[in-house]
């Protein structure tokens, strides 16, 4: 318990960049470093977690803490995980309450993402070791890598792949086939209790809900939104933490409360569930294939993801040398927490420059 709440605890600091990010840090730390979860079980965390609505990088570290350690494990991993990057959301927006500039802020966390950069793609690398030898998941691998780099549509991507190919392969098997009424803290919670339960396409569609359920009800302003998802972007952890900001602007310090529980406490109710049938569907030839499908598809739209953010990142040129410093270091073992550290000294010092 205690090796789950560190390793989960420090990357809930340090993991910035997004989801992809995330789960790439969490590959490097429980499965290459130390062996806590098969690179097998862990595709399959990947796949499994499309399948539900709710953030899928924290429901990865809840599903590795569940594997890990069973129920408690799966409290204590998704708690450390969740509590630091909520924690500096809800001190970022205090500052913002008063200030209400992010600019102050911002430069310095501008090259994160370059940092985080050769974190991924190595960790995409480990990963596509485990598929290469199968041809048909290599084959779902590029054809969704290829459609999600043109439509970023990824969860229809993932889904239509996943249902496609196993009836193909059963046919190849010839197998069958609001008014304010409420305590505004009660308003809070059901508000983002109902996005974590129906939360799909990950944290950045985040903006379409809050949208529907705060800006057309008056209760949070454009302006406000934009800050936060802003906020979002550079802080460490799930991007979800943005509805702690959006508590705190709505409701202060219990409203920032509030939306924290209500938003993450789906992920656990969906992650115990699925934890326990995972086994299951391994052991059922056609929800099997379906997970196969679901995980090289899922593969694929990571290395789309990847491609297209570093189709970005090279327009900005002062950020190669921090890329090319970061693939150095990993090659030496170097662990995800220092690079990250390395990656804010380094845009400390571009902005200062």
């Amino acid at each position: 318990m205690l090796d789950l709440f560190k390793i989960f605890f420090k990357l809930g600091c340090t993991a910035f960049g997004g989801p992809v990010a995330h789960i790439a840090m969490v590959e490097r730390e429980v499965v290459e470093k130390r062996k806590m979860i098969s690179r097998e079980d862990f595709l399959d965390f990947i796949g499994s977690v499309n399948l539900i609505p709710g953030p899928n990088s924290t429901q990865i570290v809840m599903l590795t803490g569940l594997r890990y350690k069973g129920f408690w494990g799966m409290i204590v991993a998704g708690l450390s995980f969740i509590f630091p990057a909520a924690f500096i959301t809800l001190l970022l927006a205090v500052i913002y309450s008063y200030s209400k500039d992010i600019a102050i802020i911002k430069p310095v966390f501008d090259y994160i993402k370059f940092g985080v950069f050769p974190i991924i793609v190595f960790s995409l690398i480990n990963m596509f070791h485990k598929v290469k030898k199968n041809n048909e998941q290599v084959f779902i691998l590029v054809i969704s890598c290829f459609l999600n780099f043109f439509l970023e549509k990824e969860i229809f991507i993932i889904f239509s792949i996943g249902i496609l190919g196993t009836i193909y392969k059963l046919y190849l098997n010839k197998k069958n086939l609001n008014v304010i009424i409420f305590p505004l803290w009660i308003i809070i919670f059901e508000k983002f209790f109902k996005i974590g339960a129906t939360l799909f396409g990950g944290g950045y569609m985040l903006i379409a809900y809050i949208s529907d359920f705060f800006i057309q009800t008056g209760l949070l302003t454009e302006t406000q939104l934009l800050d936060a998802i802003a906020f979002g972007q550079f802080t460490p952890g799930p991007i979800l933490t943005t509805a702690t900001f959006i508590g705190y602007e709505i409701g202060g310090i219990s409203g920032s409360i509030w939306a924290t529980i209500g938003i993450f406490l789906p992920s656990f109710i969906f992650i115990y569930f699925l934890g326990t049938i995972i086994v299951k569907i391994r052991n059922n030839v056609i929800a099997s294939n379906f997970l196969n499908f679901i995980n090289a598809s899922s593969l694929g739209v990571m290395i789309s993801i990847i491609l297209l953010m570093g189709k970005d990142l090279i327009k900005d040129l002062k950020g190669i040398p921090l890329i090319l410093i970061n693939l150095l270091l990993i090659k030496f073992k170097i662990s995800s927490y220092y690079l990250i550290i390395i990656s804010l000294v380094y845009g400390y010092l571009i902005w200062r420059i």
